[in-house]
């Protein structure tokens, strides 16, 4: 109820409270007349929104998915089925997938009048999508103050058709070049080298740490030392990227997307993008990830829905690693971070470290800064590349 429907009963009180006093016979007839205007207008307002439908549709995209960045459509189709007549209908259709501070992500629209003789009403919109991941899109909300402005009626309106859920892939920008996989041998190539697999390539002098299962005991009893086997090297031709999605990366919950974590996603996705271009088997190292190889239909979902999670650590992500390749990307760097980058370069990977230098992003979290882990990867010749907010990370990634 709105503040003119309380003016307008009191009035209407006081008329008949005047006319009572007078016994004037016109002014009781003015007084119900003024009272019946009140409750037509509530059994009006009470019926405005049956019967509205809506349908909801997005225009294709130009590829066969939607990525962070496209320029899409959304149309929102108005109709009345039942007899009757909708008016002064305000219309809330939040936008989950464009950028929050735009009027698109707060659209709202004013139908004037919809009835079954009426056309169609078509309200479109263009909008960018903001920001990877999966959106839900809610029904839309209505609200309707006619006949008379003495009563609001709000309520949902249901959606016929369209999507109620809209997955967006990351922002992609493919790489010409990448020297990390470019400089793996062919995987026809043997490698006879040393590595953690079931095939018995050497033996060597027991070591602080060394298994006691892999002791070569024919050894020990010809020389009487402790004698260790050393394995031959099966890990994978491919490229593994192991990704960085703890806490520490960035605030759980946040709707920006100038973030070191977002950038970090978006390198990921050149970073498959390309094996996967090129034929090299693709590993995801994430928490929960998917085992085995992965194809373009599994990786980006996977890659679209990742979130920070706090429920895990570096040492648990690596397990995940397959391949010989692996590219490390780190939209943060703790001790952690350095520890894990000592076990892999101990382990033998073929790395290639990629930093983002958080304090020149507008959106970070107060974290150590990259310069530590660049000097480590340097002391150890670990390729690595350090990228800031504002470069363009597949120029910098192709040259290094």
């Amino acid at each position: 109820m709105k503040s003119r429907f309380y003016v307008l009963s009191a009035f209407v009180l006081l008329l008949y409270l005047f006319a009572n006093q007078t016994q004037i016979g016109w002014l009781y007839v003015a007084a119900a007349l003024m009272g019946g205007v009140i409750g037509v207008s509530w059994w009006l307002n009470r019926r405005m929104l049956r019967g509205v439908d809506v349908r909801r549709t997005l225009s294709e995209p130009a590829a066969e998915s939607y990525w962070e960045g496209d320029l899409v459509d959304i149309t929102y189709e108005f109709t009345r089925q039942k007899p009757g007549m909708t008016l002064q209908l305000v219309v809330d259709a939040p936008n989950p997938a464009a950028d929050p501070t735009s009027e698109a992500a707060r659209a709202r629209f004013f139908l004037p009048q919809l009835s079954p003789s009426t056309k169609n009403i078509d309200i479109k919109q263009e909008f960018c999508l903001y920001k990877r991941g999966l959106f839900l899109f809610d029904s839309p909300q209505a609200v309707s103050r006619a006949p008379f402005g003495l009563f609001s009626k709000k309520g949902t309106l249901p959606v016929s058709n369209g999507p109620a859920r809209l997955l967006v892939y990351p922002e992609l920008r493919p790489l010409a070049r990448l020297s990390l996989l470019d400089r793996q041998p062919a995987a026809q190539l043997p490698r006879s080298r040393v590595g953690t697999g079931q095939e018995v390539l050497s033996v060597r002098p027991f070591r602080t740490g060394d298994s006691l299962r892999h002791i070569h005991w024919r050894s020990v009893a010809r020389t009487g030392r402790l004698i260790s086997k050393e394995f031959a090297d099966e890990r994978l031709p491919g490229l593994t990227i192991l990704l960085d999605h703890r806490p520490l990366c960035a605030p759980i919950h946040t709707l920006s997307k100038f973030t070191p974590f977002e950038t970090a996603v978006k390198i990921a996705a050149s970073l498959g993008e390309y094996a996967l271009r090129h034929r090299y088997p693709l590993y995801l190292a994430i928490h929960n990830g998917p085992r085995g190889a992965l194809t373009a239909e599994q990786f980006w979902p996977v890659l679209s829905r990742l979130e920070i999670e706090a429920s895990h650590t570096l040492n648990e992500i690596s397990v995940g690693i397959q391949t010989e390749a692996v590219a490390v990307v780190l939209s943060a760097v703790d001790k952690s971070a350095i520890n894990l980058l000592d076990t892999l370069r101990q382990r033998g990977y073929t790395l290639q470290v990629i930093l983002l230098d958080g304090p020149t992003f507008p959106d970070h979290e107060e974290t150590v800064s990259p310069v530590l882990a660049v000097t480590f990867c340097q002391r150890w010749e670990i390729p690595v590349t350090l990228i800031a907010y504002d470069d363009d990370w597949s120029t910098v990634l192709e040259g290094a």
